[in-house]
């Protein structure tokens, strides 16, 4: 009997966010229900470097992170609902930590990420929001390749790029 109880409670707590017209996910994400599709922009790369991968990696997180958590469909129309435009505005290789022989060798590398988003809300413009991201970044040990880390450690940013995105647009803590 407790065990029914439990079961009728959780349902009649879904069934009456459901009446509030405000989905909720287990991501945390608050979607207004009259959101149904999101477009991404190609993705501009205004960065000093351009990384070739970065532009394509950032859009697959991006992408994977709304279908995944959302219930939006991902359209290829300037009319979704909301559009987003995104400006890589950085991207640089820089030492943060030097050896002990002389203080000359960098003995870590980091690679930061920083980027401009602009959401638009054709259903509620007063949602619409423009915000540059704090950069993101990954180290590296300068002994390591470059171009042996450098993808993995895109991923990793593109990641935590996406998710930033994610909860200014979805999560209103």
């Amino acid at each position: 009997m407790k065990y029914l109880n439990s079961v009728l409670g959780v349902f009649l707590l879904f069934s009456a966010l459901n009446a509030c017209k405000v989905n909720y996910s287990f991501s945390g994400a608050n979607i207004n229900p009259n959101l149904k599709t999101l477009h991404i922009t190609p993705i501009s790369n205004r960065a000093a470097v351009v990384q070739p991968i970065l532009v394509q990696t950032l859009t697959d997180k991006m992408r994977q992170k709304f279908l995944v958590q959302t219930p939006l469909q991902v359209i290829n129309s300037a009319n979704a609902d909301l559009v987003f435009e995104v400006t890589i505005t950085d991207y640089v290789i820089e030492p943060v930590a030097f050896g002990n022989e002389g203080g000359q060798a960098a003995s870590r590398n980091r690679i930061k990420v920083t980027m401009q988003v602009n959401c638009t809300n054709n259903q509620s413009p007063k949602d619409s929001w423009e915000t540059t991201f704090t950069p993101r970044f990954a180290e590296f040990e300068s002994s390591e390749n470059l171009s042996t880390v450098e993808a993995k450690l895109i991923a990793q940013i593109c990641e935590e790029l996406s998710d930033d995105v994610f909860n200014k647009a979805f999560v209103n803590w």
